[in-house]
């Protein structure tokens, strides 16, 4: 068992962690609009067209299938498609699963609005989580294995995280890529700190511990070889230190992974985890507040 592994007994208090909520692509947007955009911005889109250039030019297969975990709004698997849909001619089938149907219809909605430049993606929608769409995948007499599995922000919210990537690598066809985006850097600091205090059940790992990950990873598939890339942000967060400010209060509740965390937290553990933010995540410049976020990708081919 990992260091980092939640066990019982567990004296935290127990919370429903903010991606259940709504909203919460919002305070997402916000988040990186104070900087986090290597997470989706132009450095992502040449980093996945390179990832790409290596599988694609080896021995490319005649049909082409991803599977992308919690693509939420499909912000962050735009660019991935564009890459396929740019680089290859073949049949690409594209499942995004995710138990959120809101945020899968926003994702819906991107694709009939890219239809003309996708006409090779043929997007399936799935409204289901990793664990529910494992048991279908499971009674399936002619298991589809896939080239492509995208894993973003996700691995920490799985019930099972090891179980889920066995099933993961089980679905992985040979010469596959999994690629996971995970993050490290000023978040990954203040989330260890959260978590000497808080717990959602459904997560059974320090949710952004990304040597864990890593970890865990290699405990499941000894032989990758695990290639990681790291993109820095500095996020201006001065807004979550100022009173009233709406716009401060979406990127704690963001940062906390914790819906109305002002509200919800005690005053002494809320002033206690904005006063570790401040002092041990963040630097000042000038007259603003920078949190460090490291946006890691970990990828191997099988």
């Amino acid at each position: 068992m990992h260091a980092d592994e939640i066990t019982a007994p567990d004296t935290r208090e127990e919370i429903t962690s903010f991606p259940n909520y709504p909203g919460y692509i919002r305070a997402w947007t916000v988040f990186k609009r104070r900087g986090f955009s290597a997470s989706c911005g132009a450095v992502w889109r040449q980093d996945i067209e390179t990832t790409l250039n290596k599988f694609l030019k080896t021995e490319p297969p005649q049909d082409i299938r991803v599977l992308s975990i919690g693509p939420g709004n499909g912000t962050m698997d735009e660019p991935l498609i564009d890459t396929l849909s740019n680089m290859t001619t073949s049949k690409v089938v594209y499942c995004a699963i995710d138990p959120d149907s809101a945020y899968l219809q926003e994702f819906r909605e991107l694709a009939a609005s890219r239809s003309d430049d996708w006409k090779n993606i043929e997007i399936e929608f799935r409204v289901e989580s990793m664990e529910e769409y494992s048991d279908v995948w499971d009674k399936c007499e002619k298991k589809d294995k896939f080239n492509l599995i995208f894993a973003s922000y996700v691995i920490y919210h799985f019930r099972d995280a090891k179980a889920t990537l066995v099933k993961m690598n089980e679905m992985l066809e040979n010469n596959g890529i999994m690629y996971f985006k995970i993050v490290s850097g000023g978040w990954s600091k203040l989330m260890a700190y959260w978590n000497k205090f808080y717990y959602d059940s459904s997560c059974k790992i320090n949710r952004h511990s990304p040597e864990l990950v890593k970890s865990m990873i290699l405990d499941v598939m000894p032989n990758a070889k695990l290639q990681v890339l790291d993109r820095n942000a500095d996020v201006d967060i001065t807004e979550c230190f100022e009173e009233g400010s709406e716009n401060g209060k979406l990127m704690l509740d963001f940062l906390m992974q914790m819906k109305d965390f002002k509200s919800v937290a005690s005053p002494e553990r809320r002033d206690q985890l904005i006063q570790f933010l401040k002092d041990e995540c963040c630097e000042a410049k000038g007259d603003r507040i920078m949190l460090s976020c490291t946006d890691q990708h970990v990828y191997f081919i099988k």
